[in-house]
C-alpha cells in the first residue's frame, strides 16, 4: 500500500464509522486506530521547524499590516480565505515579503525541499496490515462509495 492510499483509507474509515454490525464495527474501530497512528507518523515528515513557524508568523504579520480590513480593523478575506492586498499596498507588501525571503533564503530552500521530498514520499510503498472482514459481515446499508473507501479491508 502507498502512503497516499493510507490517507484515502483514513477518510473511508471515517465515513463508515457509524454503520452497524458487531464484527464490522470492531474491524473499523481497530483499523481507525492503526491508520490514524500511521498517518500521524507520516505527517511528521511535513512538520515545520520552529524556525519556519517563526517565519510564517512574520509573513502573517506583513500580510496583516498590508491587507484590506473592515471598519473594526479585522482582515477581509477573499472567497478562499486569503488576505486581500489592495493595489496601492501591493508594491510595499511585495518588497517586505521579498526582503524576508532574502534574509532567510536558506530556511525557504530547506522548507521547499522538505515539501518536495514529502510529496514524493507519498507514493512510497509501506508495509501495513489491516484487520479484515468477510464480505458477509458488511452492513446492509453500506453504499458503493463507502465500500470503495474501505475496499482493502474486505476479504
Amino acid at each position: 500500500m502507498k502512503k497516499q492510499d493510507l490517507f484515502r483509507l483514513q477518510q473511508g474509515l471515517q465515513q463508515v464509522a457509524n454503520l452497524r454490525g458487531v464484527k464490522f464495527a470492531y474491524a473499523v474501530a481497530k483499523n481507525i486506530r492503526k491508520v490514524n497512528a500511521e498517518c500521524e507518523d507520516i505527517q511528521q515528515g511535513i512538520k515545520a521547524s520552529d524556525d519556519w513557524e517563526e517565519l510564517e508568523k512574520q509573513q502573517r504579520e506583513i500580510n496583516m499590516y498590508h491587507c484590506k480590513k473592515d471598519e473594526s480593523g479585522n482582515p477581509i478575506p477573499d472567497s478562499n480565505g486569503q488576505f486581500i492586498i489592495p493595489q496601492e499596498r501591493k508594491d510595499d507588501h511585495k518588497k517586505e515579503m521579498e526582503t524576508l525571503k532574502e534574509a532567510n533564503a536558506e530556511a525557504y530552500t530547506a522548507r521547499e525541499k522538505q515539501i518536495i521530498d514529502y510529496n514524493k514520499s507519498m507514493s512510497d510503498e509501506i508495509e501495513f496490515s489491516l484487520h479484515t472482514i468477510k464480505e458477509e459481515d458488511l452492513p446492509a446499508e453500506i453504499t458503493a462509495s463507502q465500500l470503495d473507501g474501505i475496499f482493502e479491508m474486505v476479504e
